[in-house]
Parts: C-alpha cells; structure tokens; sequence
C-alpha cells in the first residue's frame, strides 16, 4: 500500500511538472512555471481550428491543445475552408489565410460585414467562445485604386473578429498570443468565463488593454487601441498572458452590448440613389456591433443607443464611457444620459480622413466601454461608413449644397519612404519643367517632403492652373514617361465636361463653366482632381505614382454614379429638389425625387449597367 501511494504522488508530482508548451521564449517559459504551479488551466479546454487546409497552419507548441479535425467529405467538398460554417461546442480559435483580390470580394471579414447575415454569425460566435483570426491582405493599405494600396476597404470595426496587417502569416502571431492567454487564465477564471461565454470578450480586453500603444488608461479610450486592423508590432504577448493569470474572479471585465432604439430611415430614390435590392442604411445591428453606411443626404443623422443590455458575469454594477475612437469630433456629437446608460450620437457626413495609422479610411467608429469598478471592457462598437465614391458639399450654414458620385482620388501618390530613388526625379523636374516655376517661388519649407507637398497643394489648388496652361500641357502629356498620361488627362477633361464644369469651345479650348469669381467649392475640388492629374502624369510623372481614376468603392456598398446634384432651397431653407448634371446633359428634380419633364414632374427607377447606376423615366400608365 504505502508502495503504491509513493507511486501515486510520484506520478501526480511528473504531472504537475509536465510543460505545457514547447515555446523557449519568455511567454513559454511563464506558461510552465504556472502550470507547475498549478495557476494557469492550460490548453485542454481549448481547441484550434485551421481553415486554409494548413496553409497558415498554427505550429504544434501547445500540448493537449484540442484540433478541429475536417472529414473526408468536408475536405473533399472543401467545406473546411474559408470562413466557418458552424459553431463549435469547445472554445474554439482559429484562422483562415485566405482572400479575395480588393476589387472583388476582398478579405473574409470585409465580405462578412456586408451582409445582415455575416452580422448574425459573428455575434453567435462571439457569444459561443468562438473566435477567428484573419489576414487584411490588401485591404488596409497606404494608396487607393491599387496604386501602392487600397486604403482602408473596411466599413466595419467589429470586435467579433480579428484582422490583422498583412496577408498570409500575419494571422498566426495573434493566434498565438490568444491561446497562449486563454490558457494562462486561472483555472477557476478559465471554466467561469468559457461557462458564461465571455472568454472572447475577455480576449479581446486583454489584447488591446497589453497593446503597446497603450501606456496608461487615457491611452485605452482612444482609436490606437481600437484599429480596425491589428499590426504585429502593437503585440505584446507576454503583458497579455501576465494579465490573465493575474485576473480572478472579481476582475473578469463586463461585456458592452448595444442596442439601436432609433435611427433614421432615409428614403430610396429621394434621400439616397441605389439599386432597388439597396432600401436601407443598415449593415447589421447585433450587440457587439452596430454597422450602418451613411448613404441620406440629410446633413446630420442622429442614432439612439442603448448599453442597458451590458452584463457582468460576477453581477456586479456598471459605469459607461461613449467614446469617439475615429471621426472628426466637429463632425460627431455624443450625448449620454446622466446614468450613461443610453446616449444619443449625431453624426455628420465625414470626408476621407487619417485613421490612427495613416491610412485614408472612409469610417466614424464610436466605441461603448463598460467598467465594473475593477476593469474596463473591450468596446461594442457603431461604425457609421461614409461610401467613398461620394464627396459633399456644405453651405456656410452647414446646408447640402452638392453632391458628386465619382468622387476622385485623394491621394497625392508621394514616395513613403525618405530614400526612395523618386525624389531624385523630384528635384529634377522641379530644375527643368518651367510650369512649375511659379510654386518655387513661394516661401515653402524646407524639408524635402513637407515642401513637395506644399507645392502640389499650390498647383493643385490654383483654380486657373490647367486654363491658363492647356495649349502647353496637352502636348507635354504625349511626351510624359507615363504612356497612359494623354488618355488619362482626356478622360479628366471629358469627366468634367460631363458634369457641366468645364465647358469645350469648337476650336477644343476648355474654361470653367462658372466665371473664375464664382466658383464654388464644389469647382474647385473638381479643378483640383484635374490637376492632381496633370501633376501625376504629366508634369511629375516620375516622381508622383497616383491613380487618376475615380476613388474605388465597393459594389456592395454603392454603385457608382456619373453624374452630380446641386441641391435647391427656398427662402425658409426647405429643399425644394436640386439639379442633376452628367452626360453633357441637365435635369431637374422635385423634392420628392420626380424629373421634371415638359414642367410635368415624373417618376424614375434606378437600374444597374455594368459598374455604373443609371436611371430612366417610369412611363404614367407603368403598372
């Protein structure tokens, strides 16, 4: 007996003493001692999941880490692919390093957020202790049209997910570092947070409270902590798994969920232009993420919300903070209750704007923490999106003047890098092309980068630039380096001619439609698209890489438009219909979106052509 008991403890003594992984690095080493000491539930509650058939397959560091294991039917009709398609029972992380090419479908969760339905699974999973990790690929990237990248593609910021920057690969560091801090919670805190299906939300508290862009509690509370995309050098993975072993019982953080109480409901073919299957502005409205595209002409919309479904798993009470993370605060006003329990939040249509990581992005995201006392939850998130293809235009009084539909290319397409060859063309051409002379002359600084951009801006803004130098500057295009530079600046000309602002004599010379003292703002950014054009490929074609096309937008989002609308109001400031220009032809519509057709005001329908809406006349007797 006492033989047996000795062999008993010996074995229970090899158990404790077991590794639990074989990473030799300091978040293994930390996982071992705490196994030995019994403080960290380790793997065997968890399990991984690939979904890439092991093309960024998670190595076999963990021991008694469980596996999804695809059948031979799943393989065979290649249902082990691509984004999940069930629920799994165990906790379950894991990846997918596969994607679409950006003009297409583009990233998995890109293609999630853009149904209702994609919604609903990454609400499920979130709540089930299910959670994937998948790369941007080329879907938050410095550039626009392709030309060095996209920008930011996302509509969405749903903490439901994890996209991390890159393409293959990128994925698997944070993969890592999940399981890794799943596994360091305590054992008593691991089963609690798994039995009350918060272990994701715990995750992803911990992985932004541990990033490295957090270097005090003010820092939580801002868009650095909360991107929409997660770069490997945020990643400290060893603060992360300290954290979680230290956590107990008391200091599991809440869960924020939001609720939509109220928002606008704009009306088709009058308050927004989209394809009939198009008839609202929601993109999904779950607890963990409200998604919605600004697509109303109204100057502002207001959205109600509410934190009330907000949860501890210990019970305990809780305190909010709304909080914008990306937006123009000018734009975006939060109005809290006095308990912050609900909060009414106005938003203004944004332009393009920096995200925290200087990347162009098109989105507002305002995020809903929820404090226990003891820790601060990861955010419910809103994301209003703003569709890139549009830029507006405001009065003084903050009225819609203007809205044009094939909105251009913002970027300047500069060099990123101070030791790129091209700032040698640079100041090359600044020596040798004398329409450049007159930027030259203004008192821009110093330094190469800051000065380059100030003289494009000078360029670029002067409203008169491309009239006064056309019968120069059509020429210079045949000669460009750029063998596309004529057809591209062509294709500006006749866009422009399109929408009524520029006008084409018989002798094919071009002025402003407006007289140069009446130009509105809405001209001068037309003007201004033209010559970034004229900079790009022309006169600067070996330094500046930009593409002249309008500004991608994805399909699923907002069709493109060739036309724009100049809002009418009366005396009172009530809008009275506005005027359509494109296709070298003008139309007026009523306020509540009829052409007007011999002083007859007619119904219209709204069809896709290609990669383009197009409209037409409904006849009177049409059924």
């Amino acid at each position: 007996m006492l033989r047996l008991l000795a062999i008993l403890t010996l074995a229970s003594a090899l158990l404790r003493a077991e590794t639990i992984t074989t990473r030799d690095d300091a978040v293994g080493r930390s996982l071992n001692q705490w196994a030995r000491e019994e403080t960290a539930a380790g793997f065997s509650g968890l399990q991984y999941e690939n979904r890439d058939g092991d093309h960024s397959p998670l190595p076999d560091i963990y021991k008694r880490l469980n596996r999804v294991l695809p059948s031979p039917d799943e393989v065979k009709e290649a249902r082990d692919k691509g984004f999940p398609n069930q629920l799994r029972k165990l906790p379950t992380i894991g990846n997918c390093s596969m994607s679409g090419t950006p003009d297409t479908i583009g990233s998995l969760p890109r293609t999630m957020f853009m149904h209702p339905l994609g919604h609903e699974i990454l609400s499920a999973q979130y709540a089930a202790n299910n959670f994937f990790v998948f790369p941007e690929h080329l879907d938050h990237d410095p550039g626009a049209n392709g030309v060095g990248g996209w920008g930011d593609l996302f509509p969405v910021n749903h903490p439901g997910v994890l996209s991390t920057q890159g393409s293959s690969g990128s994925d698997m560091p944070f993969v890592k570092a999940l399981i890794a801090t799943a596994a360091a919670l305590r054992p008593e805190v691991q089963q609690h947070v798994i039995r009350h299906g918060v272990l994701m939300p715990t995750l992803q508290a911990l992985l932004r409270q541990s990033s490295t862009q957090v270097q005090n509690e003010r820092d939580y509370f801002t868009g650095r902590a909360h991107p929409v995309v997660f770069d490997a050098a945020s990643l400290d993975e060893l603060k992360m798994i300290t954290s979680a072993q230290v956590m107990s019982m008391l200091s599991v953080p809440p869960v924020a969920r939001l609720r939509l109480l109220s928002a606008p409901s704009p009306r088709p073919g009058i308050d927004f232009f989209e394809p009939a299957s198009v008839t609202q502005e929601g993109l999904g409205a779950q607890p963990s993420c409200i998604a919605r595209v600004y697509r109303s002409t109204a100057e502002a919309e207001d959205l109600h919300l509410s934190a009330e479904g907000s949860s501890d798993p210990g019970g305990k009470p809780l305190t909010y903070q709304w909080v914008l993370l990306q937006g123009d605060p000018a734009r975006v006003q939060i109005t809290p209750n006095e308990d912050g329990t609900q909060a009414t939040i106005r938003v203004r249509w944004h332009p393009p704007l920096l995200a925290a990581s200087g990347i162009r992005t098109h989105r507002v995201d305002i995020g809903l923490f929820a404090s226990n006392g003891l820790s601060w939850s990861a955010p419910a998130m809103l994301c209003v999106a703003m569709n890139p293809n549009e830029r507006r235009f405001f009065s003084d009084q903050g009225r819609l003047t203007e809205i044009h539909y094939e909105a251009g290319n913002p970027e300047l397409g500069l060099p990123i890098q101070d030791d790129d060859p091209r700032w040698q063309a640079f100041s090359k051409a600044l020596k040798n092309q004398p329409l450049l002379s007159a930027a030259l002359k203004q008192p821009f600084a110093a330094s190469t980068r800051t000065g380059a951009m100030q003289i494009i801006d000078f360029i670029a803004d002067d409203p008169r630039f491309f009239i006064r130098h056309q019968a120069k500057l059509l020429p210079l295009a045949t000669k460009s380096s750029k063998t596309t530079a004529l057809t591209d600046l062509r294709a500006e000309l006749k866009r422009l001619t399109s929408l009524g602002v520029l006008v084409e004599s018989a002798d094919g010379d071009f002025t402003t439609a407006n007289a140069a003292t009446a130009l509105t703002e809405a001209d001068r950014y037309y003007l201004r698209q033209l010559h970034l054009t004229v900079l790009s490929q022309v006169l600067l074609p070996g330094f500046l890489e930009r593409s002249p096309a309008p500004l991608f937008v994805d399909p699923r989002l907002s069709m493109p438009k060739a036309w724009r609308d100049v809002y009418h109001y009366d005396a009172e400031g009530k809008r009275t219909g506005w005027t359509r220009h494109g296709e070298g032809h003008t139309w007026n519509f009523d306020s509540n979106g009829r052409v007007m057709v011999d002083d007859q005001p007619v119904p219209v329908a709204y069809r896709v052509e290609g990669r383009q809406l197009l409209f037409d006349t409904v006849p009177l007797n049409a059924k």
